[in-house]
Parts: C-alpha cells; structure tokens; sequence
C-alpha cells in the first residue's frame, strides 16, 4: 500500500505557517494541557488512524512488521504504569541507550505520559561519555538492551547514587544483577 506525502508541498506550508493554527489542531489532554505523547499516540485512538502503522519496523533478521497507533499507545501506558509503580515523579530523568528497536519508542513515549524527562543516549558512544552524561544529568532510571549494559554500563553504573532501577528492553537471555527485564509484549 502505497501513502501519500503528509507533507506533499514544503514551500507552500512554509509559507502559510502559523502556530496558532497548529495550536487548534492539538487536542488537549483530559483536564487540559498538551503531552506530545498524547498529541502523538492518544489522539489517534479513537479515529481510524488507531488501526494504521505508527512504526514499521525493519529488524536486521527476520520480517517486517508494524505496529500500530493502538498497539504504540498501549506499550507506552504500560511503561508510564511501570514508571509509577517504581515510585517516579513527574520531572525525573529516564536514560535510554538502545539500539532504534520498537521498545525504544514505547519507552520514550511512556516516560512522556507520566511527565518523566527523557533523554537518549547514542549507542555508539564509549562507556566513558554514557556515563559523564549519567553523572551530569543524574536519571533515575536507565533503560537499555542486556548486550549494551553489559558492554557499557555494567563496570561503573552501581557507583551513581541517582540512578535507582536499571530496565532492559529487547531480546534478554540473562538478566545481571540488579537489573529488571521488562516482559515482551
């Protein structure tokens, strides 16, 4: 199936901008308010859009798949479900380092839901600037992938007193010490 462009004329749109009209577009949340994962996810649940794919993914083994806005937004409350259960405020800092797996996503947009500060960390960096950006931006909660904590993270992240849960994502064979595995959708 082919898709047509969202945005088929740049220049035109360019030129007829206004934030005002954007601002009409967005639709609140409950009790008021604007949360991008709200405009990006919610918003969609209750139109035909919830069925569409919000994210095709193409894994380096195996097939395509998509999921969709409806799939996305559930993955995302049960991340802002588990944020809440582990004591998180709104403010805190969640770190990602991952690889752009679907489970990236619905970390981002579920640590956006709770009102949670989210913050990627490039996979190719060292373990020595990952973790000058841990010490400088003290999350509570770092999310990554088993093979990258190990390889980065495991020698030195016990020693940052602010970050209090580490949670993998993605394909887990063994979950260290210390470390959640979050359950597979």
């Amino acid at each position: 199936m082919r898709l047509s462009p969202t945005l088929p004329d740049y220049a035109a749109a360019r030129t007829t901008f206004s934030w005002s009209e954007v601002r009409a577009q967005l639709s609140e949340m409950p009790g008021g308010g604007i949360n991008i994962a709200h405009a990006a996810l919610d918003r969609h649940l209750d139109t035909p859009t919830a069925d569409q794919a919000a994210i095709r993914f193409l894994p380096r083994e195996g097939d395509p798949f998509d999921i969709t806005y409806r799939e996305l937004t559930a993955r995302a409350n049960r991340f802002a479900s588990l944020l809440a259960a582990l004591g998180l405020q709104p403010g805190d800092g969640v770190y990602c380092l991952a690889h752009r797996i679907p489970d990236l996503y619905a970390a981002a947009l579920g640590t956006l839901k709770h009102g949670g500060v989210f913050t990627p960390l490039f996979s190719a960096f060292g373990p020595e600037p990952i973790r000058s950006r841990v010490e400088i931006g003290a999350p509570v909660v770092i999310v990554t992938t088993e093979r990258l904590y190990r390889r980065k993270l495991a020698d030195w992240l016990h020693e940052m007193p602010s970050v209090k849960h580490v949670l993998l994502i993605g394909e887990v064979e063994e979950a260290p010490p210390g470390t959640w595995m979050l359950p597979r959708p």
